[in-house]
């Protein structure tokens, strides 16, 4: 897992070459197709829709193709990226945001939804043990989002295995179509997603890390997103 994340994070680096007032989403698609098939990778969802890529709040967020949306001044730029290698899954979500004309950084609304979701996920990170219940873990995500005004409604991460979602546990609510998921007990050297979104005036904005459990939290698999990426 953790290498076929470094190979991701390295299309990520080459994507800031392209990622530019004017690209569109299906030109960010084709990339990353290209990407994992020079890199010997699969999708770890439906190629078709693999990766999900948003750009602005106009962005269509269905499990569909991307399309000729293109990216604009003032935009969040969203990508949902997962890959198998060696048979094992991977699920990741980085967000840039589009500079608009005389301006340094974004604005509050958007920082303000990236530094929470960045601080949820550390505070889940490190108080995740073997032996805890996964809902136990997304009360604790939904308590930071809920105090800075913010509402989700599905989990805050899942497991990954040889599948995308592998069905051990899901760090969510008690529902009935997940069933027995969030009750069941987590262990040692389980690997969760640890995802979070916030819908802004200026398009989604999400983080997506995968940790592997240890006995005193959870190990980034690779380097986590801290701070927003910009696009000038």
């Amino acid at each position: 897992m953790k290498s076929c994340l470094i190979k991701l994070n390295q299309a990520c680096e080459q994507l800031n070459d392209i990622l530019k007032v004017g690209t569109t989403e299906g030109q960010v698609y084709e990339f990353c197709q290209n990407f994992m098939k020079e890199n010997g990778l699969t999708s770890s969802w439906d190629n078709n829709c693999c990766p999900l890529v948003h750009a602005g709040k106009r962005a269509i967020h269905a499990m569909v193709r991307p399309g000729n949306n293109d990216i604009r001044r003032g935009d969040v730029f969203h990508l949902s990226f997962g890959a198998k290698l060696e048979g094992y899954a991977t699920d990741f979500q980085r967000s840039w945001y589009v500079l608009e004309e005389g301006k340094s950084e974004a604005p509050e609304e958007v920082l303000k939804a990236f530094s929470t979701i960045v601080n949820t996920i550390e505070h889940v990170r490190t108080n995740l043990r073997p032996g805890m219940m996964g809902k136990e873990l997304d009360v604790m995500a939904r308590k930071i989002m809920g105090d800075a005004g913010y509402t989700y409604s599905r989990g805050c991460g899942h497991t990954v295995g040889m599948a995308l979602h592998d069905g051990v546990v899901t760090l969510g609510p008690d529902n009935s179509t997940l069933g027995e998921l969030p009750s069941r007990i987590i262990e040692k050297d389980y690997v969760f997603t640890l995802e979070l979104f916030v819908d802004t005036s200026h398009g989604v904005v999400a983080v997506e890390e995968m940790v592997k459990v240890g006995e005193n939290g959870g190990e980034f698999l690779y380097i986590p997103q801290t701070k927003l990426w910009y696009i000038k």
